[in-house]
């Protein structure tokens, strides 16, 4: 009998599709960040973490406003250090310099 090899073992989430949940998560974030409040302020990153209730801290959701905002080639997260950050990254420099 033969026996047949694999070079890696299985996957646990054969249907996890890690792209599609990114979106998500963007879009979401995105979604929540784009509602104004009664006096067209955007919500605080506090506030998206309470809402979204889904294991990410306001420094997660400060890069993902980031990234989306470049994915979408518009600005969604207006800051000097989101500035700074996204022009280092896109420099190729680490972010560790700021």
């Amino acid at each position: 009998m033969l026996r047949t090899w694999h070079a890696a073992k299985p996957k646990k989430k054969p249907n996890y599709d890690k792209d599609a949940i990114t979106e998500e998560l963007l879009a979401a974030v995105v979604a929540v960040y784009e509602n104004l409040d009664g006096c067209g302020n955007h919500s605080s990153l506090q506030v998206i973490v309470d809402e979204l209730d889904c294991g990410v801290n306001p420094i997660k959701v400060h890069k993902l406003l980031i990234t989306a905002g470049e994915m979408e080639k518009r600005k969604i997260y207006e800051s000097a250090t989101a500035d700074e950050v996204l022009s280092l990254w896109k420099a190729g420099k680490a972010f560790h310099i700021l």
